[in-house]
């Protein structure tokens, strides 16, 4: 497929701004328009995802889907801005398992630990800790937070990596016209009034 030489995307929601960026690099040039009428401009999205190469790129919408950015904007206290350095100072092994995030239902075993040694991450900058448990323990003997908040145990982070693995399932499937996904209903939505 070639690429298309200028793509502009007029209003979008700042929901989708990471799925896009993953996005810009199957153009030349990529805007987003933002503003309406006479006050508007364009943001090159080149200047962006070119310094953050490839696998950076390719990750972010796993990064969006996980960090809940598009509901709340924080895991357990932990805003984007925070979520946004761990990624910059992530290893290469979570960049790689971020950007297959919802290529398979459900996430094998290292894409999980990856995803728990990334969490440890959030919560502790520099440390050795790779296991939610080992950090809830940690975060308790240091009464460095609230740890009724923070997802202490494997089960508590597979609730949120699950449906996070469906949110990059969708959103893999962005640039394919009409999409067999999934049943929700297997990443942790349930149906309510069959709806």
């Amino acid at each position: 497929m070639e690429p298309q030489k200028l793509v502009s995307i007029h209003q979008i929601l700042g929901c989708v701004h990471s799925v896009i960026l993953s996005f810009s690099l199957l153009c030349i040039e990529m805007n987003f328009v933002i503003g309406t009428g006479q006050r508007h401009r364009a943001v090159k999205l080149r200047p962006i995802v070119w310094p953050l190469g490839r696998d950076k790129t390719a990750a972010l919408p796993a990064l969006h889907a996980l960090s809940d950015a598009d509901n709340t904007g924080r895991f357990a206290g932990k805003r984007k801005a925070r979520w946004w350095k761990v990624f910059q100072e992530a290893d290469q092994d979570i960049i790689t398992v971020l950007a297959n995030l919802g290529t398979s239902e459900p996430p094998p075993a290292d894409t999980m630990a990856a995803i728990e040694k990334l969490i440890c991450r959030l919560y502790v900058r520099i440390t050795s800790i790779t296991t939610v448990k080992g950090l809830g323990w940690w975060l308790f003997l240091k009464k460095a937070g609230p740890i009724g908040k923070t997802s202490t145990n494997t089960s508590c982070l597979t609730v949120r990596i699950i449906p996070a693995n469906y949110r990059a399932v969708v959103w893999n499937n962005d640039i394919v016209h009409n999409p067999q996904l999934p049943s929700p209903q297997k990443f942790g939505w349930k149906l309510k009034d069959n709806q």
